[in-house]
């Protein structure tokens, strides 16, 4: 055999070293805000500068931050109150966007007929303020704020039953009424909790603060529920649910401000 054979014979027998694999790259630095900006730049902002880009998840981090001003001492001093608004506004707006739309998938209803049940459910809700602010005076103004919100829940898991042009009209003009009430009530109720009349202002204006979230998100949510599932069913459940919560913990607040009095 010659030297040749021997060396290659001896190359093969020898063991070969095993290779670790390469190491995950670590994380910048910076976390997910560091990933967040080399994604920014790579795809959706190609052509700004890295310092253009940072300010992004910079106004992210001071909007997040800087609420809490206004969010603290607002959820310290009433954060069940504020929370059952919250969700009762959650599912109010639900009918109002999407009944015509209902009326005219399910229904059948031509886009005239369809449009006029927002018309039955405005001048619902414009005798629902008129007469429950006035109730309100003799059976409290919180009372009647959980009253309107409950019913308006109930109302809107019985929307699901609705299946003619008639109890469709008659749908349109008992929940107008009652989230009528429920929204013309809730200033009421939060004026109630100001300590001197000069600071309702800036009480109302916490609270709306916080509660136009709700106005912003809720319908988005349900019809994004609407396009998923294809029907209307789980918008209407998450609407209900919404709404008869928020009022459970309105209640909660009303004894916590009032205690255990009939008129609140």
């Amino acid at each position: 055999m010659s030297d040749v054979e021997k060396n290659s014979m001896s190359s093969d027998n020898t063991p070969k070293e095993e290779t670790s694999p390469p190491k995950p790259p670590s994380f910048p630095e910076g976390g997910v805000e560091a990933i967040y900006e080399a994604y920014y730049q790579s795809t959706f902002l190609p052509n700004e500068s890295a310092s253009n880009i940072a300010w992004i998840g910079s106004l992210q981090a001071f909007f997040m931050f800087s609420a809490g001003l206004i969010s603290g001492p607002l959820m310290d001093r009433d954060g069940p109150r504020i929370l059952g608004l919250f969700l009762t506004l959650w599912a109010l707006f639900t009918p109002l966007f999407y009944v015509p739309d209902y009326a005219q998938t399910v229904l059948g209803l031509d886009v005239d007929r369809s449009n006029d049940l927002v018309a039955i459910m405005n001048a619902g809700s414009f005798a629902g303020r008129l007469l429950t602010g006035a109730l309100a005076n003799r059976i409290g103004r919180f009372n009647g704020l959980v009253l309107a919100s409950a019913i308006s829940g109930v109302l809107i898991l019985c929307w699901r039953a609705v299946n003619s042009k008639g109890s469709m009209v008659v749908f349109a003009l008992l929940f107008g009424f009652f989230s009528g009430a429920a929204i013309g009530l809730f200033p009421a109720t939060v004026a109630m909790t100001a300590p001197r009349p000069n600071v309702i202002g800036s009480y109302m204006g916490m609270a709306l603060g916080v509660l136009s979230l709700a106005g912003l998100t809720g319908t988005p949510i349900t019809g994004a529920m609407i396009t998923r599932s294809g029907g209307y069913e789980a918008a209407m459940v998450f609407a209900g649910v919404s709404a008869l919560v928020g009022a459970g913990v309105i209640a909660v607040a009303r004894v916590r401000l009032a205690g255990w009095v009939w008129v609140a």
